[in-house]
């Protein structure tokens, strides 16, 4: 398998992972009580992904680092999400509002799921990087063979 079928195959599969990721993400937010603020940031840093994830497959190395920041930035919203919120805030002491706004244990499994994708849009930016270099010595060997 050359450099380029392993490239291909490769940001294929990361989008495949991103999908997943972002469906993973859309039902947390339509089955656990999650603020509308959280909804709201969160569907727009799934729709980055996912327009993040179709532009990776062309192979270029601003798509591939769209692709990696928003990759981060869902994975950590998810991984520090408090879920199991009170229904009420009336009554509460301000330490109990405290812990209202700090960061909580996250959906399980989600932050996994973010390092392996973020691992694999890595491999993917070495291998664009070994692809580019490569595709330079090959342009610097045509323009030499005149001599």
């Amino acid at each position: 398998m050359s450099i380029d079928n392993f490239a291909r195959w490769l940001s294929r599969v990361a989008a495949a992972v991103a999908i997943i990721m972002i469906g993973w993400g859309l039902s947390v937010i339509f089955t656990q009580p999650v603020t509308g603020w959280f909804a709201a940031s969160a569907t727009v840093c799934m729709a980055l992904l996912l327009i993040s994830a179709i532009w990776q497959l062309r192979g270029s190395f601003t798509s591939i680092a769209a692709f990696a920041l928003s990759t981060a930035v869902v994975s950590r919203l998810f991984s520090i999400l408090r879920l199991n919120l009170p229904a009420s805030i009336a009554g509460l002491k301000p330490d109990d509002l405290d812990l209202l706004v700090a960061t909580g244990p996250g959906v399980p499994g989600f932050a996994i799921l973010g390092w392996f994708l973020g691992a694999l849009v890595l491999v993917q930016l070495s291998c664009e990087r070994h692809q580019s270099e490569h595709g330079r010595i090959r342009q610097r060997y045509r323009s030499m063979s005149w001599l």
